[in-house]
């Protein structure tokens, strides 16, 4: 790879669908990864239809540029902690992604340093992520630089048909 020109920008509502290509390529990753964790049809529209009202307020996108090509992105957050643990206001990282091409970089702890900074003028009391099952760069990633497990999310489909039918054999 040639010299890098990276630069890291907060993304106004309009520089988000040049980001689609590396969203579907993040989700084909987790899919790859668990056989789960699928982007719905339009899934993609939805996550970029919510930013504009949330944008700086409780959600920021920052985007890494090769020479103005978008080649990594990360998505904060602002969340409000359970009471009952005293996690108080929670800076939350919902997506982190680098295309593989430019991975082993710096470039997703450059995003992440961003966005920390951006969490940090908020004045939050903890940071929250989670890591898709089987992403074991994700996780290897997040371990190094302090992260630590504290809940497994899990998931299961409901058939509803079957239940629908399991109910009515009971009345």
């Amino acid at each position: 790879m040639s010299q890098l020109n990276i630069e890291i920008s907060l993304a106004e509502a309009t520089d988000l669908i040049r980001l689609q290509p590396l969203f579907e390529e993040m989700y084909a990753h987790f899919f790859a990864a668990n056989g789960v964790t699928e982007l719905s049809p339009n899934g993609f529209k939805h996550w970029q239809s919510g930013y504009e009202r949330a944008r700086n307020v409780s959600r920021t996108v920052y985007i890494c540029y090769d020479n103005n090509t978008p080649v990594g992105f990360i998505e904060g957050q602002i969340r409000i902690g359970s009471p009952v643990i005293g996690q108080g206001k929670l800076g939350h990282t919902a997506h982190l992604y680098v295309n593989p091409d430019y991975r082993r970089n710096g470039l997703a702890k450059k995003l992440y340093q961003t966005q920390q900074t951006w969490f940090i003028s908020k004045k939050i009391s903890y940071e929250t992520l989670d890591v898709v099952c089987g992403n074991n760069i994700g996780l290897a990633f997040w371990s190094a630089i302090g992260f630590k497990s504290s809940f497994i999310n899990m998931l299961k489909p409901v058939d509803l048909n079957s239940r629908a039918g399991a109910h009515k054999k009971e009345e």
